[in-house]
């Protein structure tokens, strides 16, 4: 029987436990609590691509690795319970974004008495209805969160001013117009492939048809689709956090 020398036995350890210190930190970095401003910066730049959303201010910053594209008011999570029963806080963390959906369906929840009246009516909860609260592009993280446009009829009430876009069940609500930058710029690279030309032919057209991508490997079984034809592999994170003033000044020349 061959006996391990006691340095490769030492080294076998060590590297065990290097690996597996570095898993458990990958896996809280990536998608958890945030504390350092060198640890958003770094994990920014080191996306292929970022939203960084500030519920402080409502604003979403989008980036490729640290060229800042564009900057936008978003809607974040009502944190006081006055539009939702209980409130809702949108999470504080670094994200993967795991799947793109096009004209996703809505299904009321929680309670579901502020909900019967919307329940009840096609047009709030098929695909790409006009009164359907996820809208026409929605980009999911964390499981049940996402970054999603919603209906020109909430556009203009939620959207109005600062009080008004503080009322999501948790989400990031966005114009669709900025969803729609944002999902063309993450797929540029990759519009050789069918899957993707059938995905953005569907977005520019305004079809109705529920389609998706998956970002991730995870994605099959954390939403319980099939990615095996879907997958467009990317590392495409969002970083959720009270911002404040300035923040952002190393990468956003003129906001």
């Amino acid at each position: 029987m061959a006996v391990m020398s006691p340095l490769l036995l030492f080294t076998t350890t060590l590297t065990t436990w290097t690996s597996a210190v570095w898993a458990h930190h990958t896996e809280s970095y990536l998608n958890g609590p945030l504390s350092s401003k060198h640890q958003i910066y770094h994990r920014i730049a080191s996306a292929d691509y970022a939203i960084a959303v500030d519920i402080t201010k409502n604003r979403a910053w989008f980036f490729k690795k640290t060229m800042h594209i564009s900057s936008w008011d978003v809607l974040t999570g009502d944190t006081t319970g006055q539009i939702y029963y209980g409130g809702k806080h949108t999470p504080i963390g670094i994200y993967n974004i795991d799947l793109l959906d096009l004209c996703p369906p809505w299904y009321p929840s929680e309670p579901r008495r502020h909900y019967s009246a919307l329940s009840s009516d096609p047009s709030a909860t098929s695909p790409c209805g006009p009164r359907n609260p996820l809208g026409r592009l929605a980009a999911w993280f964390h499981k049940v969160y996402g970054i999603h446009s919603t209906s020109p009829e909430l556009m203009d009430r939620l959207f109005q001013d600062v009080d008004g876009r503080r009322a999501s069940r948790g989400c990031v609500v966005s114009s669709e117009k900025h969803m729609k930058e944002f999902v063309l710029h993450i797929l540029q690279d990759d519009m050789h492939r069918h899957v993707v030309q059938e995905f953005v032919f569907q977005l520019n057209n305004s079809t109705s048809a529920n389609n998706y991508l998956c970002l991730s490997e995870q994605a099959s079984e954390t939403y319980g689709l099939s990615c095996t034809q879907r997958t467009v592999i990317k590392d495409v994170i969002v970083v959720i956090h009270p911002f404040g003033a300035n923040y952002f000044d190393e990468f956003v020349m003129d906001d």
